[in-house]
């Protein structure tokens, strides 16, 4: 049975999503980078910026978890977005094989009729 376009748009979609969810979670379980300090003689106003970091270093140098219902989230949210991407790449390779089966069916036609 043919598998719409727009079904494996949504699914990939839905895998974003979860990966976007599973990014946030993971962002605001890791410490803040961005706060005032003490003036050490770096500034005039008594305060230091320091530059956030990105968040491939935030979810590599995260702490460990300690609140394991985050952890635990987490790790559901990183599961369900790995099954959407299989999803997505299912569907995919299911268009591909159609698309191919029509192409072989228009050939095999021209060359009946042609």
């Amino acid at each position: 049975t043919p598998v719409p376009a727009a079904h494996a748009a949504a699914a990939a979609q839905g895998a974003a999503l979860a990966a976007a969810a599973a990014q946030a979670l993971a962002a605001e379980e890791a410490p803040d980078t961005t706060h005032e300090h003490p003036d050490d003689g770096y500034g005039t106003d008594a305060t230091e910026m320091y530059e956030p970091l990105q968040e491939e270093e935030l979810l590599d140098d995260a702490p460990p978890q300690t609140d394991e219902s985050s952890q635990l989230r987490l790790l559901e949210l990183e599961q369900e977005a790995a099954q959407l991407r299989l999803e997505v790449h299912n569907l995919q390779t299911e268009l591909v094989r159609q698309r191919r089966l029509r192409s072989q069916e228009r050939n095999l036609s021209q060359l009946a009729t042609g």
